[in-house]
């Protein structure tokens, strides 16, 4: 049984990849019989929604997803990602970086989650598993898998996914269309000759009688 625990230190934006990301700081701890010569970590991230309270403007605005229900009660294990790390070899302990990929499908669960909160922390649980190698009395290499059991728990500043967001997409959020649906929107657009998919779609929340969030007329580009 590898004797291995996990622990996260830290979460910081990174504000150079290819898409939004964040850094967790993992510390790998090795309690087994011996160094580490090597480690495939896999790691589930989920979203530990009862582990928090919830203002009435925030539970307001997690709807969707709990429909009206207490979001410590409407939400349960909610998945974010998944991602797998490797180590190199170490003897009493490994610093490790997971970068977390942060969507704005808001197809999915968890970016509609994060867009839901206005303050505070997001509660985290991490799930651990992959391969860890060592070398036996003889010297041999030997592999042995991390079960599912390891876990760790992180509270996470919303300010720190916001700020990941903000920096790759300033005052912008993501709508994924089915074609057909994006055709007839588009020649509504054309036929009004509106000049932004903002002034669009306000064109459209006004005459369904929507105001926006905060009642005050929305300004385009």
């Amino acid at each position: 049984m590898p004797g291995l625990s996990f622990e996260v230190s830290g979460a910081r934006a990174l504000f150079y990849a290819a898409e939004p990301t964040l850094i967790l700081d993992l510390r790998v701890t090795n309690s087994g019989p011996g160094p580490v010569e090597g480690l495939v970590l896999d790691c589930q991230v989920r979203i530990a929604a009862a582990r928090r309270d919830y203002s009435a403007a925030e539970t307001d605005r997690l709807g969707e997803l709990t429909a009206g229900a207490d979001p410590r009660t409407g939400i349960q294990g909610l998945p974010w990602t998944r991602v797998q790390v490797n180590a190199s070899a170490f003897r009493e302990s490994r610093a490790l970086e997971l970068p977390l990929t942060c969507s704005l499908d808001f197809n999915r669960a968890a970016p509609k989650y994060f867009h839901g909160l206005l303050e505070g922390e997001v509660p985290l649980s991490l799930q651990f598993s992959g391969t860890v190698f060592r070398r036996d009395v003889q010297d041999r290499l030997q592999v042995e898998r991390i079960p599912w059991d390891r876990e760790a728990a992180f509270r996470l500043p919303v300010s720190v996914w916001r700020a990941v967001v903000d920096h790759y997409y300033p005052n912008q959020a993501w709508l994924e269309l089915d074609r057909e649906v994006f055709d007839r929107l588009y020649a509504f657009k054309r036929n009004r000759n509106l000049a932004t998919w903002e002034g669009t779609i306000d064109r459209l929340l006004k005459g369904a009688g929507e105001d926006t969030p905060d009642g005050q007329t929305q300004r385009h580009r």
